[in-house]
């Protein structure tokens, strides 16, 4: 299908859109997560004993559009791996661009215990981690205390 005709159909509507997305990541999830299994020569009983699931869950989620990846499962999956998991919105053209460049033969992920510049990130990226981690200190709770809450109920 030509890009302009693929373009129109995705302006037209939201679901299209929604059908365009879930079938992107109803291949490439799948396959990345064969792609780890078969890195790491396990099986998908092993991955499953890793993962704390059944290994024929594990053999629907390496199978295109078998299951609805809740973001709890991909996160005990890449825990299983010893990789992050990073979700994020982004263009149309970098998810066609993903979906282009992508191939399980040559995907890789730096597991955590190999992963130096996680362990080691230069002196840029540590005050910029810091600076980070500061803005997300709260000063105040998000939620009023309980008593406060009971006292306007009765009130």
């Amino acid at each position: 299908m030509k890009k302009a005709t693929i373009k129109s159909r995705l302006l037209e509507s939201r679901d299209n859109r929604e059908g365009f997305i879930r079938a992107k990541l109803n291949h490439l999830i799948p396959s990345q997560i064969k792609a780890l299994r078969l890195r790491e020569d396990w099986t998908q009983n092993r991955l499953a004993e890793e993962s704390d699931m059944k290994q024929a869950r594990i053999s629907a989620m390496e199978k295109p559009g078998e299951v609805n990846f809740s973001l709890e499962t991909l996160i005990r999956l890449a825990a299983a791996y010893r990789v992050a998991l990073q979700v994020r919105f982004v263009p149309f053209s970098k998810l066609s661009k993903w979906e282009g460049e992508y191939s399980q033969d040559v995907f890789e992920v730096t597991p955590i215990e190999k992963d130096v510049e996680f362990s080691n990130p230069s002196p840029a990226k540590a005050v910029q981690v810091f600076q980070y981690t500061q803005k997300l200190k709260i000063d105040k709770p998000i939620t009023p205390p309980i008593k406060a809450m009971q006292q306007e109920k009765c009130a």
